[in-house]
């Protein structure tokens, strides 16, 4: 008795599904979706499709790897292919380094590679949009082996050790008395975001704020740091989503002490 009425549910059911598909072919895509047809795949429905061979190969074969956006975004902290090699001293670290509170990207293959990086993955370049998230940034001056003063550098930590993520930043007057403030800009992320690392540094310990004006007109204001990772000298930072046009640094009595253009 069961077997009949699931036999004759069954026949319906085919019955319906024939003329359902009849009418789509013959109303067309808009009735077939009125009555619940699935819409049609395309590549745009597929994140991957935006991906390159090497850049789906690295999404799918290296450790904790994600896409974002069109971009693969590897972890170097659980990155086995990554060589970490030679830590910053702390004795060359001039007074402190600074946590910016940001995570960095590099290019993939950026921090050199170990022996367990596969063959495929060293022919990955700019174009295949692999980035390696390099951990927590810091900035810091720091002073090689024979030099009397320490050049700007941007860390990075792994474990306990800091690492050189950029070293001897900025030009060769960068901090010096009297020199005009320079502005640096790094790829980073805000949470599951790309977004910028805007950095600058300029003589002297009066600055009061810094403001980034942004191609909106919006305006950010950063974080400062006196006197900590360079004596009588101010460093500040910011994390922002969209492109800098200007930097201003104001003093204590609000005035303008100086002003770079960044985009």
């Amino acid at each position: 008795m069961h077997f009949a009425l699931d036999q004759t549910w069954h026949q319906r059911l085919t019955v319906a599904a024939a003329a359902a598909l009849t009418l789509a072919v013959v109303a067309g895509p808009e009735i077939a979706t009125g009555i619940g047809a699935l819409p049609r795949a395309t590549p745009h429905d597929d994140p991957r499709a935006e991906l390159t061979d090497l850049g789906r190969r690295a999404l799918d074969g290296l450790p904790f790897a994600y896409q974002l956006d069109r971009d693969v975004v590897v972890p170097a902290e659980t990155d086995p292919t990554v060589s970490w090699l030679t830590p910053v001293p702390r004795e060359r670290i001039e007074g402190f380094a600074i946590p910016l509170g940001v995570r960095g990207l590099a290019p993939y293959g950026y921090l050199g590679s170990s022996d367990l990086t596969p063959g495929w993955a060293r022919e990955i370049d700019q174009d295949d949009r692999v980035l390696s998230d390099v951990g927590p940034l810091s900035f810091a001056c720091t002073r090689w082996p024979g030099e009397d003063e320490c050049s700007a550098a941007l860390l990075i930590e792994h474990g306990e050790d800091y690492f050189y993520l950029r070293s001897g930043l900025g030009s060769e007057t960068f901090l010096d008395e009297g020199a005009p403030m320079e502005v640096f800009v790094f790829d980073a992320l805000d949470g599951p975001h790309r977004a910028q690392l805007v950095l600058g540094g300029l003589d002297g310990t009066l600055t009061e704020r810094v403001v980034l004006t942004m191609e909106t007109g919006a305006e950010v204001v950063a974080w400062t740091s006196s006197d900590v990772a360079v004596a009588d000298e101010t460093i500040w930072w910011a994390l922002v989503p969209r492109p800098v046009l200007t930097a201003t640094a104001y003093g204590p009595d609000g005035a303008v002490l100086d002003e770079q253009q960044v985009g």
